[in-house]
């Protein structure tokens, strides 16, 4: 996905929003503030899939 994201949360398992709450929050809110304000860039380009990982 050209614009996406990884947030990782060391010691959390599949219900990060019930393990850590506030962690979850500040980290949503924060992401949803910068796609509003246009500063959520595409993903650097060293972490693009590789041409065999392509589809057509």
């Amino acid at each position: 996905v050209p614009k996406s994201g990884l947030l990782v949360i060391p010691k959390t398992g599949h219900t990060l929003n019930l393990e850590e709450p506030a962690l979850f929050n500040r980290n949503v809110s924060e992401f949803l503030a910068m796609v509003e304000e246009g500063r959520w860039l595409a993903r650097d380009q060293r972490s693009q899939p590789s041409e065999i990982m392509k589809t057509k």
